[in-house]
């Protein structure tokens, strides 16, 4: 007697799968009630892209498959494949659920209902299914390894911590679940273990050019500047096109002052984060100006916008006139520059009304004028509070300060990172610059302003932010001011734009501007900076402010 079922098997396992569809209707016709010829036939069919007739082929093995053997959860399975495959998700799903009911330690059912979950955009739906993965198959390490993956992607790295550290157990000598294990220390912020599991990583698998610069990024967290330089060297040795890698070491340059080869690297921002407009004219490259009208375009923070707004004379020198797109908190403050027209980014614009020849953005320009510190246009003031014709009324005597507490918020993972690392209470801040003589005057803006209704009442500050409409409005408030002290968002820079004498607070490890172990700014001579000791130590820092506060 032939083996056709046998024969159908080593057609299949050799990839031939017309003759596996052959072979198998031959198994059937000699054996009508074969569940296992019939999930062959299903698996020749849909690989041959015949989903209606797999589907069959699957139901009519069911059939014949006994209760509790793994072979009926193997053919519910391939039902719910095939059902995912032709787009009837609700099915695939119930068969998914009915596969792992059978057996509960189908792995790669657990799998594909996460995938087709996951494409939905259902990422709680997909730790739901691989919680119940690691009930049914603990000792599987991929399982909790795509744990770790989704609840680091959710931003639950607590939970993706734990995950990844199950998984480096079950897959012990395996480099991605140290990758994993080092990328949810990172967001914990505790950098320290992320270079410890990412060397752990490197030495299975030195060949991860992610690898390598996520490395060097949690050695760039500690300040540790030379040791993340070399780690995202190596990682552009392995792979010269990894453009986070080649923007982290920007990063690193511009806080070196080695502003050139900074400001270049700093393109490589556009790959992934800061895409170029979609304009419909060409990037400015640099070239003769004369006679054209060039857009300078705003896709950063309010404070990049605010810091390189100093390079709009610049573009006026070469011949240009000059137009801004912003978004709307800055078009009266930068549309009152001399000749500069803004336009609002957000509400639409017309490249062609305006008469635009080409463009830069806010980020890029710097690269054409400034190669080093001593390049940086340092005329200040260069804004002004002439926009705005309120004319507010300060109450209090003594010296009047301006205060901001909280960092602008940006919808994205390392955009609620700095948000936590910039921001400080308000509380705290109250109390150690209250003191006889000086009148506290809150410059927040946003969610944030409202912690003023929080203060205890041995603490004053007083709100404008009702009156704070756009950032002219902000400029008219801060000329009424004697000082400012601020967390790095929009108003240091503002004030120090507008030449009035301002303190910025710092975390530990500041952005790349305000460098290290420094007190003062290349781009604001009148700025001074304070520096936190240690991470998210605040107190130490307010108290020097306050010292500080009482000599000025």
């Amino acid at each position: 007697m032939t083996d056709w079922l046998g024969q159908a098997k080593a057609a299949w396992e050799r990839g031939d799968r017309e003759s596996t569809v052959q072979l198998s209707q031959s198994a059937i016709c000699e054996n009508p009630q074969n569940a296992q010829a019939y999930k062959l036939l299903g698996n020749g069919l849909q690989a041959l892209d015949n989903l209606a007739a797999a589907e069959r082929a699957y139901q009519i093995g069911l059939k014949w498959a006994q209760d509790g053997e793994r072979l009926r959860g193997e053919l519910l399975a391939n039902l719910g494949g095939v059902n995912q495959r032709a787009g009837n998700w609700d099915q695939a799903a119930e068969f998914y659920g009915q596969a792992i009911t059978a057996v509960p330690d189908l792995v790669p059912v657990y799998f594909n209902w996460v995938k087709g979950l996951e494409g939905r955009g259902d990422l709680d739906g997909a730790i739901a299914v691989l919680e119940k993965a690691v009930n049914s198959c603990p000792a599987e390490g991929t399982v909790w390894l795509q744990l770790g993956r989704l609840r680091c992607e959710v931003e639950d790295f607590d939970g993706g911590q734990r995950a990844y550290e199950k998984a480096s157990e079950l897959m012990s000598g395996q480099a991605e679940p140290l990758f994993g294990l080092a990328h949810a220390w990172f967001y914990l912020e505790d950098f320290e273990r992320a270079i410890a599991t990412g060397k752990q990583a490197l030495d299975i698998d030195p060949t991860s050019a992610v690898g390598w610069t996520n490395y060097g990024v949690a050695y760039y967290e500690l300040g540790l500047l030379d040791k993340a330089e070399q780690c995202l060297e190596r990682s552009l040795a392995l792979d010269s096109g990894y453009d986070d890698a080649r923007w982290a070491l920007a990063n690193i340059w511009l806080h070196r002052g080695e502003l050139e080869r900074g400001f270049e690297g700093f393109e490589a921002r556009r790959s992934r984060v800061l895409p170029a407009p979609d304009l419909p004219v060409p990037e400015w490259d640099g070239s003769d100006l004369t006679g054209k009208t060039i857009l300078m375009y705003g896709q950063s923070g309010l404070g990049d916008m605010v810091q390189f707004a100093r390079y709009l004379p610049l573009l006026q020198r070469r011949g240009a006139t000059v137009k801004v797109a912003v978004p709307k908190p800055l078009v009266r403050l930068l549309g009152a520059m001399e000749s500069v027209e803004a336009v609002e980014r957000d509400q639409g614009f017309s490249c062609e009304a305006l008469g635009i020849d080409c463009f830069t953005t806010f980020l890029s320009v710097p690269r054409f004028f400034t190669k080093s510190p001593a390049g940086i246009p340092r005329s200040i003031p260069y804004l002004s509070a002439i926009a705005s014709d309120w004319q507010p009324t300060l109450s209090g005597g003594g010296l009047q300060v301006g205060i901001a507490w909280a960092s602008g918020k940006q919808n994205t993972l390392d955009g609620d990172r700095d948000y936590r690392n910039r921001s400080c209470s308000l509380v705290k801040m109250a109390e150690a610059l209250t003191m006889p003589g000086v009148t506290l005057h809150a410059l927040q803006v946003g969610p944030d302003a409202a912690d003023i209704q929080n203060l205890p009442d041995h603490l004053s500050v007083e709100s404008w932010s009702d009156s704070l409409t756009d950032l002219a409005d902000t400029a008219a408030l801060i000329t009424k001011l004697d000082l400012v002290i601020s967390v790095d968002t929009v108003v240091p820079h503002l004030s120090a734009a507008l030449g009035i004498p301002t303190w910025i607070l710092l975390p530990h490890m500041p952005n790349w501007r305000w460098q290290l172990n420094r007190g003062d700014c290349d781009w604001y001579p009148q700025m001074r900076l304070f520096r936190q000791t240690a991470p998210k130590n605040w107190s130490e820092m307010l108290a020097e402010v306050g010292r500080s506060l009482i000599e000025f």
